[in-house]
């Protein structure tokens, strides 16, 4: 008599579980009204929420069983900060109105600091931002108007990966370029020599180039060029040479 009693009760049970995913899965209530999609100037909305749609559905096989088209799929799935297969778009947030039934994703796209080029070969060049993050194909560039790097370096460059996997490299480079800049030297191009002597360049318009170590930048950098612009009629020297630290020979 018991395990009749307590076998009805767990069918009774079960019944209720299934008319609840039922539910879940099948009403109106739990259907996505809309999607908000902000701050997405070059990527096309549908890319952006295809994009986002399988990130969140590799994340959790449970709510993937919801769907996209659920409210509770975005309410309670893991969203992510970026996407990967997306490396236009730096920044990625998700929030949802489940009273409206809405998804509003908002999409922080980078912004382009300059082009980084692959010189070994027919030219390979990308766009890149402010942090060193290659992010699209680009054309080659001239001129001084777009910062230009030529790498001449055989190696492959990832998109939504940085052009230096090490950090002081990167942050030695941007600062230096913003200090040229500051001090009114126009860059015409910068070279990045052999990785292995760890050793960069920067050609400037009014004549000579700046050698430099990735590893390191100059101490007062900024009162250095204002002394050498001082010194120096810039057209008729070669090159300033500072990839020994604290030291700087000049041609």
């Amino acid at each position: 008599m018991k395990f009749l009693l307590w076998s009805g009760v767990f069918l009774v049970f079960c019944g209720a579980l299934v008319g609840a995913f039922y539910f879940v899965l099948n009403s109106a209530f739990f259907k996505v009204k809309g999607f908000e999609v902000s701050e997405s100037r070059y990527t096309p909305n549908e890319t952006l929420l295809a994009a986002l749609n399988a990130d969140m559905i590799g994340r959790s096989r449970l709510l993937s069983v919801l769907g996209p088209d659920n409210i509770l799929f975005w309410e309670f799935g893991e969203k992510p900060e970026a996407l990967s297969n997306l490396p236009l778009v730096a920044r990625i947030s998700v929030k949802t109105n489940l009273t409206a039934g809405k998804v509003s994703v908002k999409a922080e796209e980078r912004d382009f600091s300059g082009i980084w080029c692959l010189s070994a070969g027919e030219a390979d060049c990308y766009a890149f931002d402010d942090s060193g993050i290659i992010f699209a194909r680009a054309p080659e560039a001239k001129g001084a108007l777009i910062l230009k790097v030529t790498d001449e370096n055989a190696r492959p460059l990832v998109l939504g990966r940085p052009f230096f996997v090490n950090q002081t490299w990167r942050e030695n480079l941007f600062k230096t370029w913003e200090i040229m800049r500051n001090r009114g030297l126009v860059i015409s191009k910068v070279v990045v020599k052999d990785l292995n002597l760890e050793e960069w360049e920067v050609e400037t318009a009014r004549g000579p180039v700046f050698r430099f170590n990735l590893n390191f930048m100059p101490s007062n950098l900024e009162s250095i060029l204002d002394n050498l612009d001082e010194k120096f009629d810039f057209g008729k020297v070669t090159y300033f040479d500072f990839r020994i630290e604290n030291r700087i020979y000049y041609k």
